[in-house]
């Protein structure tokens, strides 16, 4: 019985030192805390700004061209599968390098920066259509905009940050090619379903879009991204 003690132990002190090796090899020590402020800031510009604007009148810019496109309900799962697949895919751009790392989350910090200013100046709204209770995908779409006020609309994070990933792999030769096909068909995936979900109209999936586009060209031609970069170099 010792002897299967001391074999098991060694076997699980064996996985957990193997484990932590491939942690610290998953995650470059650089990007710890890089990581950590775009989730906090993330939470503060989309928290905070719908806490401060609770009272506020917020502006509807639904176009004639969104009554046109219907209600899907089954697309939730796209939606919502997005929150599952942004954290991968932004350890994957941030394993591309230090240069492209601190570019990649520099890009992402100035956009929900733009994205806090939008939601405090041009609040905006949308008027969400009745839909059905019969069915697991309405039932869950009716929670969803039980859960989630339509606020904070313009621009659309969930099209900026799912279009700021394949902007982050767009031209990297690191990865495979079908790979960076899949990523751009999320991107789209994923700003679709905004839309047949009816949690944004087309102006906001526009924002998002080109915003990200923006951001990822301005903080490396105006050099933001190197400041970003001495700050967090700095620190450590």
């Amino acid at each position: 019985s010792c002897m299967i003690f001391f074999t098991r132990f060694y076997l699980w002190r064996s996985y957990m030192i193997k484990k932590k090796f491939t942690l610290r090899s998953l995650i470059p020590a650089y990007i710890w805390l890089p990581l950590i402020l775009a989730f906090l800031w993330n939470q503060i510009v989309y928290c905070g700004s719908r806490m401060l604007m609770r009272n506020h009148f917020h502006y509807d810019i639904t176009t004639p061209l969104d009554s046109l496109i219907p209600v899907i309900p089954w697309t939730l799962s796209i939606y919502v599968f997005s929150f599952l697949y942004w954290p991968f895919q932004y350890l994957m751009c941030c394993r591309l390098g230090k240069d492209h790392a601190y570019r990649f989350l520099s890009a992402d910090f100035f956009a929900k920066t733009i994205c806090l200013v939008f939601f405090l100046l041009f609040p905006t709204t949308n008027a969400r259509p009745p839909v059905s209770e019969h069915g697991f995908w309405n039932l869950s779409l009716n929670l969803l905009y039980r859960l989630d006020a339509p606020d904070n609309l313009l621009p659309s994070i969930h099209c900026l940050v799912s279009w700021l990933c394949y902007v982050g792999v767009r031209g990297q030769h690191k990865i495979w090619r079908p790979y960076r096909l899949f990523v751009f068909g999320m991107a789209l995936a994923i700003c679709i379903s905004t839309l047949t979900t009816k949690q944004h109209v087309i102006p906001d999936v526009a924002a998002g879009i080109l915003l990200a586009e923006f951001s990822y060209w301005f903080v490396h031609y105006s050099h933001l991204d190197q400041l970003y970069a001495n700050i967090f170099s700095k620190s450590r």
